[in-house]
């Protein structure tokens, strides 16, 4: 497997990224307080084998004709695995739609459109980026000698152990880039062009330049060896280019976050949810635990008090679907607002934890755990996954278009409000009938992308109107007991059938407790709790009448047929991109294992919500 790659620089005035770069300030700010920021870098990456697979880097660089030293400030993939794995080293990555034909670069990202007047902003997909002379191949005369060679420069990041809500602890995180075949590109000049946006706006950077930016293309070749270890999610080497790497007794160093989307307290508004219980035999109870053990990481550690465990409650499995109709930072910072939002589907798996004393008896704190989450929004997945212990993934949210039900199934996203291409009402969240991967570059034969979810809703339709209005006062009113997530006879544990139960039934559908783990990715951080809490309003239910179907799935779980007696932890298939660690292949693989991958769900076990809903993280020392 090789990669190629094109690099390009051109003068860059550091005053114009102010507010602009927010998504890797710390690494940023290090590169501007060292003077290491009089030119804009641009690297592109292409997978020779998949080419369709791009990344583009926005990177400020010491120097614009030799550069040695790169700072990512910003990046774009059309690979989810891609955009992770450069995450996980520092390297701010949000997944786009990126185009390479004839030299000619497209990126169409999701932005905060420009801003008239005063007037709210709603993130929207829109052309971003354009590079014209683009040249990353086919390889030329090797001239190692003249083509420079930078490396990247970059902090690792996670929230602080104590003050979640406003400090992160650092680490430096040198990236080496070993390049080979180098040489200078045919095209000494490449053309570029932005869209402005509110946020990130690109072109108050480039423009800042010049009436006619461009490119001065430095060099292209192969990336090779070490440099190809970020792409094949492999520790990344350190580099030798007389830098010392960062010693692993050095503690992290606290930084004051300063993330565009402010302190995380958020709003969401026009909140739709189609929920589903899934009650699974007690036998599971064990690999569902499996499912939630990294809520124990405390008890690997030494000097800290580890005399309490994360245990779930229930083999009852929550799995719902939604739709947020507006998504608000109430304290964002400069350029956005706090009037402006963003909208999302999301796919999320939930189990109900609570803590168990070693000496105890009974449970307490219950809270809900996410194992699986998928997501429709880019900038939603990078700040879950980095400030909020959500390990999203990137998923597409399809409705069925066949003409009748004899004809065969034609599924097509839908955008993230909800809506098709040029319509303009959103389509009910009960079309939503299937939520899949997006299209794969590891095998390219692939065509049809692998579906997480398929539902089957009941033939004569839902009533979409019929909502009942649900009262934190109502919550005493047997009914709802009957008709929240969890219910009494879930609660079969001694440790979890009292106080633990009622406490867990008395929140019902109005408020709730979360709790994660951050870093999501391994990276070389102290871990920490990351305690939310969650408070509906304005809640309306509805429990249908008739059975819903499910039919999970997931790549890889269908490679070890007939292996019996093999523990899903062991290496049971070899399929190239299949992440034996994420939660839903270990959910999926757990149903299989008892016959339950599709599941019919009569009535009252499955419910619809419509909401607002406030989400505050609380600091540890406060919880």
């Amino acid at each position: 497997m090789s990669h190629s790659f094109w690099i390009a620089t051109m003068p860059l005035d550091p005053a114009s990224l102010q507010g602009q770069a927010r998504s890797a300030d710390l690494a940023l700010r290090a590169a501007i307080d060292a003077g290491r920021a009089g030119a804009l870098a641009v690297e592109i990456i292409r997978d020779d084998q998949a080419q369709g697979r791009l990344a583009l880097l926005l990177s400020v660089a010491d120097d614009l004709a030799s550069p040695t030293q790169f700072t990512c400030w910003l990046a774009y993939s059309n690979d989810p695995g891609w955009c992770n794995r450069f995450c996980a080293f520092g390297i701010p990555m949000l997944e786009a739609h990126i185009e390479l034909s004839g030299g000619h670069l497209k990126v169409h990202a999701a932005v905060y459109p420009t801003r008239v007047g005063l007037n709210p902003v709603v993130l929207s997909d829109q052309p971003l980026i354009e590079i014209q002379g683009v040249d990353p191949g086919p390889y030329g005369k090797s001239d190692p000698e003249s083509s420079p060679k930078p490396w990247y420069a970059q902090f690792l990041s996670a929230p602080d152990v104590a003050q979640q809500t406003r400090d992160v602890l650092t680490r430096p995180a040198p990236w080496e880039v070993q390049r080979s075949d180098l040489r200078s590109p045919a095209r000494n000049e490449a053309a570029i062009k932005v869209q402005a946006a509110a946020y990130p706006d690109l072109a108050a950077i480039i423009e800042a330049q010049g009436a006619t930016p461009a490119l001065a293309a430095l060099s292209a070749g192969r990336l090779v060896d070490s440099a190809q270890s970020i792409l094949r999610d492999s520790e990344v080497p350190q580099p030798s280019h007389g830098v010392e790497p960062p010693s692993k007794s050095v503690p992290p160093q606290r930084q004051t976050s300063d993330s565009v989307f402010g302190r995380p307290r958020f709003r969401f508004e026009e909140v739709e949810i189609v929920g589903f219980r899934l009650e699974l035999p007690e036998r599971t109870l064990p690999k569902l635990q499996a499912l939630a053990d990294a809520l124990n990481f405390h008890r690997k550690l030494s000097g800290i008090c580890t005399d309490f465990s994360y245990r779930v409650s229930t083999p009852t499995v929550v799995i719902e679907l939604l739709r947020y109709g507006r998504m608000r930072s109430l304290e964002p910072l400069a350029p956005l607002q706090s009037d402006d939002s963003m909208a999302q589907h999301e796919l999320i798996v939930r189990l109900l934890v609570g803590k168990v004393d070693d000496d105890g008896s009974q449970a307490r704190d219950a809270a809900q755990y996410v194992p699986a989450i998928f997501v429709d929004n880019p900038w939603s997945k990078y700040v879950g996954r980095e400030m909020q212990g959500f390990k999203k993934e990137i998923a597409e949210f399809c409705i069925d278009e066949r003409p009748t039900p004899d004809d065969q199934h034609d599924f097509h996203p839908v955008g993230r409000d909800g809506k098709r291409p040029g319509e303009e009402k959103a389509e009910p969240l009960t079309s939503i009938v299937r939520v899949r991967v997006p299209p794969s570059f590891e095998h390219v034969d692939d065509s049809q992308p692998k579906a997480l979810l398929d539902i089957q809703y009941p033939a004569g339709g839902i009533d979409d109107d019929r909502f009942d209005r649900v009262d934190i006062d109502a919550i005493l009113n047997s009914s709802v007991f009957t008709s929240s997530r969890w219910r009494q006879v879930d609660f079969s544990d001694v440790d979890f059938r009292r106080s633990f139960a009622r406490q867990a039934m008395k929140e019902g559908f109005n408020r709730y407790r979360s709790v994660q783990v951050t870093p999501v990715d391994g990276r070389d951080l102290p871990k920490t709790w990351i305690n939310g809490g969650f408070t509906l309003k304005d809640v309306q239910a509805q429990f249908p009448i008739g059975v819903a179907v499910l039919k999970l799935g997931a790549k890889g779980v269908d490679e070890d047929e007939g292996d019996e007696g093999v523990d899903d932890d062991e290496a049971v298939d070899g399929d190239e991109g299949v992440d034996k660690d994420d939660g839903w292949f270990r959910l999926c693989k757990l149903l299989k294992s008892e016959n339950m991958l599709e599941i019919s769900l009569p009535t009252g076990d499955w419910y619809r919500l419509k909401c607002s809903m406030d989400l505050s993280i609380q600091n540890g020392l406060d919880w």
